[in-house]
């Protein structure tokens, strides 16, 4: 505290010392907000009024203006003198619509090297064309409207009408579903035709607009039925974001046909339609992020796929089937339902490789992979756990049904186990069946029993068929 009142008193004596010397007076003009306040609080002083006007009196006439003064230098750029009292900037529709180029382009850029790293993915292309043809109809759009060029509106709505329909066909192909080039084009065709037509001339802006959002509309149509059978999370916000750019180019076709818009002049900021200014930016980032996401997400799926499936069989391997039962016994511990476990061995599997070679026996594993599953519900869950040793899991079945179904599957594979390839192999499995109501036990259990051919389990499995 001691310390900054001598640094106070200091530059009071400095100051006092220095207005001494000086032979001009000093004025707290010459100081900024901040060192007035600091002044002032030392020596209490009155701002001098003219300390100012008497030095600029002493400049030769015509130089006067070509010094400013530093009040001058301190004048805020929207043209007003004093603090707080400044013009709001106004926001130009042109540069905001250059914004809105710059953007999609750069979008459409980043899919189309996404593609190049990928290209077995069309779709990272065909969202990429989209968004730069959204860039380069935009861009018509707002030459057209500063340059007073109708040829470039008409060329820029164009644009935006073929760009939404190739960001269709986008989103049909993701799925692997058709799109014909001719739907793609039809929508641009028609806006072009229309403009010959005196009666549908006065309303193109409000037919671009609505085949626009038709196309959009469609798109997120066919991202929805994709995600019913492909539950990947980024689906979603593509879904959102499409749906919602649809909407807004629908609300303008709306106002232009209610004449609250111009058919042919951009939107103005002030209308709920000039909203789309802005958030035509947020649809090109966040479809292309989206986008590129769901074909990450879907790679990744394909990688766990491969990995949890048994390339020869196609049914799920050990590991998959372990994780995948285990829920299933958690679930049914929960609800304290039963859980049926059948586990089946081909007979004499060896044998027929060693007499009828690896690609005979292949066919006799697949063989019985098709027989059971055709014989399972959606629910039941069927692995390969060794060689030629298959294991069932089957929630909410009694001892009685399991055992049935696991006599089923005996017989079927037997009868079609007969012939292999050509060759008559008389295939046949031996199974087991097991079925617990314990919360206590584990899927352990049955594979031990099974593998030992022991009836009892000694009360944590109530009870161990054996079939063939």
């Amino acid at each position: 505290m001691m310390t900054v009142l001598v640094f106070i008193d200091q530059c009071g004596t400095n100051l006092t010392r220095l207005r001494r010397r000086s032979p001009t007076p000093i004025s707290f003009n010459d100081l900024d907000a901040g060192e007035e306040t600091f002044w002032r609080s030392i020596q209490g002083r009155q701002r001098p009024n003219k300390a100012i006007s008497a030095r600029r009196d002493a400049v030769p006439d015509g130089t006067a203006e070509q010094m400013p003064s530093r009040d001058a230098a301190r004048v805020p750029v929207c043209g007003k003198a004093e603090l707080g009292t400044c013009r709001p900037m106004q926001l130009d529709i042109f540069t905001l619509m250059a914004m809105e180029s710059f953007v999609a382009g750069c979008a459409g850029a980043v899919l189309l090297f996404a593609w190049t790293q990928n290209r077995q993915t069309s779709a990272l292309a065909l969202w990429g064309l989209s968004n730069i043809g959204n860039a380069g109809g935009l861009f018509a759009l707002m030459m057209g409207a500063s340059l007073a060029q109708p040829i470039l509106s008409i060329i820029g709505g164009n644009l935006l009408v073929l760009a939404q329909g190739i960001a269709w066909k986008a989103a049909r192909t993701i799925d692997g579903n058709p799109a014909p080039l001719a739907l793609v084009l039809v929508g641009v065709v028609f806006l072009v035709l229309s403009g010959a037509a005196p009666a549908l001339r006065d309303v193109a802006g409000s037919l671009g607009l609505t085949l626009s959002s038709t196309y959009l509309f469609a798109a997120a149509a066919s991202m929805w039925r994709g995600s019913i059978k492909e539950r990947l999370p980024a689906r979603r916000p593509i879904i959102a974001f499409t749906s919602v750019h649809a909407t807004f180019l629908m609300i303008g076709a709306i106002s232009t046909l209610a004449g609250s818009a111009d058919q042919n002049q951009v939107p103005a900021l002030i209308s709920l339609f000039g909203l789309v200014h802005f958030e035509s930016i947020i649809y090109a980032l966040g479809s292309a992020v989206f986008i590129l996401a769901l074909v990450h997400e879907r790679s990744e799926a394909v990688s766990r796929k491969v990995a949890d499936i048994d390339a020869l069989t196609g049914i799920a391997n050990r590991g998959a089937f372990t994780k995948a039962a285990e829920r299933i016994l958690e679930r049914c511990r929960r609800d304290s339902a039963p859980v049926a476990m059948m586990m089946f061995d081909l007979d004499r599997f060896k044998l027929v490789n060693d007499t009828y070679g690896h690609a005979v026996g292949d066919a006799v594993l697949r063989t019985f992979c098709e027989v059971v599953s055709a014989a399972l519900r959606p629910t039941d869950v069927f692995g390969r756990i060794g060689g030629e040793e298959f294991a069932v899991a089957l929630p909410g079945l009694s001892i009685e049904t399991a055992y049935i179904r696991a006599e089923r599957i005996r017989i079927s594979f037997s009868d079609k186990g007969r012939f292999v390839e050509g060759r008559q192999i008389n295939a046949t499995v031996s199974g087991g069946v097991s079925v617990s109501g314990d919360a206590e036990y584990s899927l352990s259990a049955p594979a031990r029993t099974f593998g030992r051919r022991i009836v009892p389990c000694k009360g944590r499995w109530t009870e161990l068929h054996q079939t063939g």
